[in-house]
């Protein structure tokens, strides 16, 4: 384990992901700003966001929200 984490240090430096989105139907996941930093050790995720939108449920004339 000790030879991995050397590893990580030397070859990974960051690791940026910016705007990551998943939708599905009215369903959605935002990520945005995402950064991995091996080496200072510092992890960020800012303007985290799970929205879900417009969701019904309806079972004959019922509607749930």
């Amino acid at each position: 384990m000790l030879k991995l984490g050397r590893l990580l240090r030397l070859y990974i430096r960051e690791l940026r992901i910016g705007n990551y989105e998943l939708r599905i139907g009215n369903y959605e996941l935002r990520i945005t700003n995402y950064e991995l930093r091996i080496g200072n050790y510092e992890l960020r995720i800012t303007n985290w966001e799970l929205r879900i939108t417009n969701y019904e449920l309806r079972i004959g004339n019922i509607n749930l929200w």
